[in-house]
């Protein structure tokens, strides 16, 4: 299965899960940024599989101009992330960020996902 058959497929949450591990924060990332013309930078992600705060950032304020909507506030990645499920239309739960900060896959494929929805409606 590549990429985007996976990604137009109706997943159930533990095979969607599971997808994005596969597919990884990285490209889950890059698929976003893609998704929005963003272009990607070095500093987005940092070792190992981290997704760095000033990358969430330039994709909230780009939704966010998009969408007319003002941003505000200092943000955290679990905000960030919490506020850009809410304008992709996704829901939010618990397992998003970790209490130390970690952006989970799952958490991008639901925004993405929800960007693409956004564009076909």
């Amino acid at each position: 299965m590549d990429d985007n058959e996976g990604l137009r497929s109706g997943f159930v949450p533990d095979e969607a899960r599971r997808f994005a591990r596969e597919l990884g924060k990285h490209k889950l990332l890059q698929l976003i940024q893609n998704e929005l013309m963003i272009d990607s930078r070095d500093s987005d992600t940092s070792t190992g599989s981290t997704v760095t705060k000033s990358a969430l950032v330039a994709i909230l304020t780009e939704i966010c101009s998009k969408q007319g909507i003002p941003l505000f506030g200092s943000r955290s990645k679990k905000t960030c992330i919490e506020a850009l499920l809410r304008l992709s239309g996704g829901v939010s739960d618990n397992d998003d960020v970790s209490n130390g900060g970690t952006v989970t896959s799952y958490a991008l494929l639901k925004i993405l996902l929800g960007l693409r929805k956004q564009k076909t409606v």
